[in-house]
């Protein structure tokens, strides 16, 4: 009978264990789209992160860039963190104002789990279009914030990537 108490006891802390952990909101509400560019010579990628109520986030913008030799390491990080940022700048002045950009964060919206999906929400392009208008309005506080977030050099491949992030840093 004990036993049996301190059982329930236990598992009832890890439920409310379980729940806080959960309603902190800080992971369980963001949404994220990735958009795929470049060529096969220099790919590039940007990840646009939102919460579920259709606010930026943050963005990534990865670059690839090939290293011939270990004396260009420091010239290349430097030239892919620039390309990273540029990137960036030419996202918001072109993708966010297009209707992919918009079909893309209703896609990602409509499956995702963090947005709920029952009457009276707002629907997946209302809240692709809010989440358009911050990137808008936080345009410049965005590419000013750009910071290299990860750099990794894979020496057997002399391929190099650099990850540049905008918005919130953790």
């Amino acid at each position: 009978m004990i036993f049996c108490g301190r059982l329930l006891l236990l598992l009832l802390i890890a439920s409310c264990i379980s729940c806080a952990i959960k309603s902190d909101g800080v992971h369980f509400n963001k949404v994220a789209t990735t958009f795929l560019g470049g060529s096969s010579q220099k790919t590039h990628n940007i990840k646009l992160s939102f919460t579920n109520a259709g606010q930026f986030d943050y963005l990534t913008s990865t670059v690839t860039a090939q290293i011939k030799s270990q004396a260009e390491k420091d010239e290349m990080l430097k030239l892919a963190t620039q390309n990273a940022k540029q990137h960036i700048i030419e996202f918001i002045r072109t993708e966010v104002q297009s209707e992919r950009f918009i079909n893309s964060v209703a896609n990602s919206i409509a499956n995702s789990d963090a947005v709920p999906k029952h009457k009276g929400t707002a629907s997946n392009t209302k809240l692709a279009y809010l989440v358009r208008d911050s990137v808008n309005q936080k345009r410049n506080e965005i590419i000013k914030s750009a910071f290299v977030e990860d750099a990794v050099l894979d020496v057997s491949s002399g391929l190099m990537v650099v990850t540049v992030r905008a918005g919130r840093k953790n």
